[in-house]
């Protein structure tokens, strides 16, 4: 069984969302601890939360949750006090991906169509006014 871990911090939210959808999804990962300490721990849970409520419903669930502290010091030598949380999640079954994940990871599809010197261009229709017929422009 392969554990990962993802440290939440500073970075933008769906930053932390992304990287645990895809080692559930990519890496093959069947569980995923997602780590934070100090003022950060909130965003640990909701990222957590969003994973397991949005993107990867029904394929995880959250394991176990850990709280403690760290002892250390700072730049000026004062033991300083942090605390941690270790948010475990497992995969439950194969991972079915949301659709909004999808949207995110799909390539974009456009239809490409070619113009030749024989194409009929049509005009663009303009409507002024929701009470207006819709007219012609002139180019």
């Amino acid at each position: 069984m392969t554990e990962q871990v993802v440290f939440v911090g500073g970075k933008p939210f769906m930053n932390y969302v992304t990287a645990v959808v895809m080692q559930f999804t990519t890496s093959g990962a069947n569980k995923v601890v997602v780590r934070s300490r100090g003022k950060f721990i909130s965003r640990a849970v909701d990222v957590a939360e969003i994973v397991n409520s949005r993107f990867l419903t029904d394929s995880v669930e959250i394991s176990n949750v850990e709280i403690g502290s760290e002892d250390f010091k700072n730049k000026e030598g004062r033991q300083i006090r942090v605390s941690t949380i270790d948010i475990h999640m497992d995969k439950t079954n194969s991972v079915n991906v949301s659709k909004d994940i999808k949207e995110l990871t799909d390539p974009i599809e456009s239809p490409i169509e070619i113009v030749s010197s024989e194409t009929k261009v049509e005009k663009p229709i303009v409507v002024t006014d929701k009470n207006e017929k819709p007219q012609q422009t002139l180019e």
